[in-house]
């Protein structure tokens, strides 16, 4: 009989230790900020896809700048002409010498992501290939 009172004791005071640890606070170490992994400073998600309307079956690419990289194929240039723009899409340099059809074929574009720590949300059709290279360059040539 005085076993299990014992036994009930060790369970009982047991209990109360586990639940006084569940009950404290954590406290956990601020992490070293030499040994998180660097994140570039602007990280785009860019798209493109025929039609007037953005497409989940677009063709996507991500564009990092400083450093350049990403899957895009040309990141040097395409990060050079937003730095150029300020990561303005509306504000990328247009080229006046090419000469377009007037073929309607659409592509939507899109791009999601940060320039320089600012959130980016944009999204233009434009009424074909050449109009949207001529107006963004090597932004959307992917």
């Amino acid at each position: 009989m005085v076993r299990n009172r014992l036994v009930g004791f060790a369970l009982a005071a047991g209990g109360a230790l586990v639940c006084a640890g569940l009950a404290a606070p954590a406290h956990a170490a601020a992490p070293d900020p030499a040994t998180q992994p660097m994140v570039p400073a602007s990280t785009l998600v860019l798209s493109a896809n025929p039609g007037e309307q953005p497409s989940p079956f677009a063709k996507h690419v991500v564009l990092t700048c400083e450093p350049a990289g990403g899957t895009h194929p040309d990141p040097g240039q395409a990060c050079g002409q937003l730095a150029e723009a300020n990561g303005d899409f509306t504000a990328l340099k247009t080229r006046t010498d090419q000469a377009c059809t007037f073929i309607y074929a659409p592509v939507t574009v899109t791009a999601t992501g940060y320039w320089r720590g600012q959130k980016v949300s944009y999204q233009e059709t434009f009424p074909n290939d050449c109009v949207l290279s001529a107006t963004t360059g090597p932004v959307f040539r992917f």
